[in-house]
């Protein structure tokens, strides 16, 4: 490597001598002399926090409630079905009003009808057009099957002695007919039988 040497002019006691001074040689530039630059650090990265979600109010949808009829009470459709059922009152009350009108021309589905909806009402069965149950079927369930048997018994005691009241008139009337006719037929049905005076308005 080349060093260069700079000469120095110096005054001594008035004369001028010039001093050449040799500088210190160098040391060579070396990739173990070149000062290496510490790598600047960068900040860990720290974790981005995360982002809670912000507190959205979702609006509730609103429900448009129609206007529902009451829920039919059970004794209600009872006494209409036992009454009025032939007519097709129980079906109408039940909502069902196609129905209703069908059992009235048919009336009742002759009969058989009106039965099995008096027993569909009875046994808690039968629903109404918003198939909801009749209020109230625990607690006078009961009573209705109750009022059933009561009724039956009594048409049934009324029919028997009504049919022992006939068999028992039977022979007086048999008896009382035995001539040929009942008594005082045949003095309507002769001449001699008609007052006076409509015997003469006939013979004119």
């Amino acid at each position: 490597m080349k060093t260069t040497t700079t000469p120095t002019l110096v005054l001594w006691r008035n004369k001028r001598i010039l001093i050449t001074m040799e500088p210190e040689p160098t040391p060579p530039v070396t990739l173990s002399n070149v000062p290496t630059a510490t790598p600047l650090e960068m900040p860990a990265a720290t974790p981005s926090a995360e982002i809670a979600p912000s507190a959205v109010t979702v609006p509730t949808p609103i429900t448009v409630v129609k206007n529902q009829p009451r829920q039919r009470h059970f004794l209600a459709a009872f006494f209409i079905s036992f009454f009025f059922g032939v007519f097709g009152v129980d079906r109408m009350y039940m909502g069902f009003w196609g129905l209703g009108i069908l059992k009235l021309i048919t009336v009742g589905g002759a009969g058989i009808w009106v039965i099995v909806d008096l027993y569909l009402i009875m046994a808690g069965y039968m629903r109404d057009k918003q198939g909801r149950e009749m209020l109230q079927i625990a607690e006078y369930k009961k009573f209705a099957k109750n009022t059933i048997l009561y009724i039956s018994l009594s048409f049934g005691v009324l029919i028997i002695v009504s049919g022992v009241g006939i068999a028992l008139a039977l022979p007086q009337i048999l008896q009382l007919t035995g001539g040929g006719g009942l008594p005082g037929l045949d003095s309507l049905t002769s001449g001699g039988a008609y007052p006076q005076d409509l015997q003469q308005e006939l013979s004119r």
